[in-house]
């Protein structure tokens, strides 16, 4: 448990220390400005991805139910990124 814990940590500090600069400064270079914003309907989706991720931990059992609406939610974000 502690090996994955740490693997973790070390892939989160690697893409919060070292890929948002490297983005930042690509757009430094190239005259481009970066946004590092999130769109209303993407914090919606996170949203209702958390809630869905605490209903499906908190049931006793899990049920087909439980994966399609994952799986409908995973086809929602596909929509609104290719729309």
């Amino acid at each position: 448990m502690q090996r994955v814990s740490n693997l973790c940590h070390g892939a989160l500090v690697s893409t919060a220390g070292l890929t948002i600069p490297a983005v930042l400064t690509i757009g430094l270079l190239t005259g481009r400005p970066v946004l590092l914003a999130e769109t209303p309907v993407d914090l919606l989706l996170l949203g209702l991805t958390l809630l869905l991720t605490l209903a499906t931990f908190s049931a006793r059992r899990l049920t087909a139910l439980h994966g399609a609406a994952h799986l409908f939610v995973f086809a929602l974000y596909g929509v609104s990124v290719f729309a």
